[in-house]
């Protein structure tokens, strides 16, 4: 049986009147990252190793928040300490 670690992250999200609000405190950020990704997300799995032109491929999770949002999407970023901001194309 092989040991799974498990990282707990304890977070103050400050708002814009000054006041925090905390995010997690007990171990919570799996569950909320949960309700991001099922709501606003999604999972994506490439079926091939490399693309066409020879790149490595990767899973990826992508959520996706509105502008006013964007506060939140900057400290999940930091929090995990891994992914990045797109901006949307425009049409």
């Amino acid at each position: 049986m092989s040991h799974v670690q498990t990282k707990y992250y304890s977070t103050i999200l400050s708002s814009q009147d000054g006041s925090s609000d905390k995010l997690s405190t007990d171990g919570q950020l799996g569950y909320y990252l949960a309700g991001l990704i099922e709501g606003d997300g999604s999972i994506i799995v490439p079926t091939k190793d490399k693309t066409p032109s020879g790149k490595n491929t990767h899973p990826v999770i992508r959520i996706v928040f509105t502008l006013a949002d964007l506060p939140l999407a900057k400290k999940l970023q930091q929090v995990l300490g891994c992914g990045f901001i797109q901006n949307p194309q425009r049409r």
